[in-house]
């Protein structure tokens, strides 16, 4: 591969993974090793002292291959700074982003995307399957578990054939774009912001999606494109997805004010009452898992008050512009 222009980029991002990235870049490494000219980029976004594992894992994971590999590092805390990262290094005019916690299902993963592009030039963005996989030795099937809760584990699936879709859907833990699309726009800084609760914020791939999405590109949904999240023993409890409800309603609010959309109290108040009420009659009924749904939606509404009312970080009440810098280039 030495001398070809690279022509699929891929970007992870971690902080703190080295342990699950020795499971799933080798799998990375098998889809991919096939395939037309590749790199990887692994972008650490903690302290510069993980840099010698984590070209350690990158050595082992693609020995033998013509993989290119690139570690990068992004001393600022911020997922979003991290993905910036990878974007302004990737060399390939296809850039993916998958989570240092997934791996490609198979070699259809890299295939399908590329040939989804090359297909429809109109498609600015391309999502797949996100399976979840829950952590070794627990119970797969615990009484919380429903579609909202894999929903706040990015679990994504689609019913039919691959298909345009709403950009909205695919998150960052599998989303592929045509770096010529994006053109300057960057992943907005003020979310994916995970140092606290606090100050946690999400939906910055979103926020992106939806940029690419008024400029006229479309989003295409891959059947094909399959990966396998591995889920954390820390995220498979019913605390965490409390608290990532939680986080998810104050996005909302935030994305909306940084795109000057109106956020009504009234909506919040609705799924707040609504939920309470479910929740209540299901545990009656003892529809344990769904009352929990209903308790996710309770903590988003929460979340949702927290930005309008008493906890809004600094940004909230300062003049601001639209993610990214204007004129990146329409599809053709």
């Amino acid at each position: 591969m030495a001398g070809e222009t690279v022509r699929h980029s891929i970007a992870i991002c971690t902080a703190r993974g080295e342990k699950i990235l020795r499971v799933v870049l080798p799998r990375l490494a098998a889809a991919i090793a096939d395939g037309p000219p590749t790199e990887v980029l692994l972008v650490n976004n903690d302290d510069v002292s993980a840099l010698g594992g984590l070209q350690d894992c990158l050595a082992c994971a693609f020995a033998g291959t013509s993989v290119q590999r690139i570690l990068l590092h992004e001393p600022t805390p911020g997922l979003s700074l991290a993905r910036n990262a990878a974007l302004e290094a990737a060399r390939g005019e296809i850039l993916t982003f998958i989570d240092d916690d997934a791996a490609p299902r198979d070699r259809r993963w890299q295939t399908t995307i590329l040939r989804a592009f090359a297909n429809k030039p109109d498609v600015g963005l391309v999502g797949g399957p996100v399976h979840l996989v829950p952590p070794p030795g627990q119970n797969p099937n615990p009484w919380w578990r429903g579609a909202r809760t894999d929903g706040l584990l990015s679990a994504v699936s689609m019913n039919g054939p691959s298909a345009y879709c709403d950009p909205a859907g695919i998150p960052g833990v599998n989303a592929s774009y045509r770096r010529s699309a994006i053109g300057s726009w960057r992943f907005d800084a003020r979310l994916g912001v995970n140092r606290t609760v606090a100050l946690a914020l999400v939906g910055e791939e979103t926020m992106l999606n939806w940029t690419l999405e008024n400029a006229g590109w479309r989003a295409w949904f891959e059947q094909e494109a399959t990966v396998d999240h591995h889920i954390g023993s820390e995220r498979w409890n019913p605390r965490w997805l409390l608290r990532r409800a939680r986080v998810a309603g104050r996005s909302v609010v935030a994305t909306a004010h940084i795109r000057r959309l109106p956020v009504p109290w009234f909506g919040a108040c609705k799924l707040m009452v609504t939920a309470t009420l479910k929740a209540l009659v299901r545990t009656a009924q003892g529809k344990l898992d769904r009352a929990f749904s209903n308790a996710c939606d309770i903590m988003a509404a929460y979340g949702h008050f927290e930005m309008l009312a008493h906890r809004r970080p600094q940004f909230m009440s300062e003049p601001l512009e639209v993610t990214g810098k204007p004129h990146a280039p329409g599809p053709p």
